[in-house]
């Protein structure tokens, strides 16, 4: 387990910092299908927001069980 919370945000903010994301990483989220992509787009745009070093994209994953699958490149 790499971090918990109690909103998806605060969940994904946590293994931002643990991942230490900075400079010239490209993030991408593969959402899942229980997150409606304005939802999604949001979340990209306030991570994009909050750790402007790092670059966000987000690809259509369909994955049933998790709300998003994450790469760090």
């Amino acid at each position: 387990l790499a971090a918990s919370g109690d909103s998806l945000s605060e969940v994904l903010d946590a293994l931002m910092i643990a991942a230490r994301i900075g400079d010239e990483d490209l993030v991408t989220l593969f959402r899942g299908e229980q997150v409606a992509e304005s939802e999604s787009g949001a979340e990209i745009s306030r991570l994009q927001s909050r750790f402007e070093d790092a670059e966000f994209e987000l690809v259509e994953g369909g994955q049933p069980h998790y709300h998003y699958l994450i790469s760090i490149e």
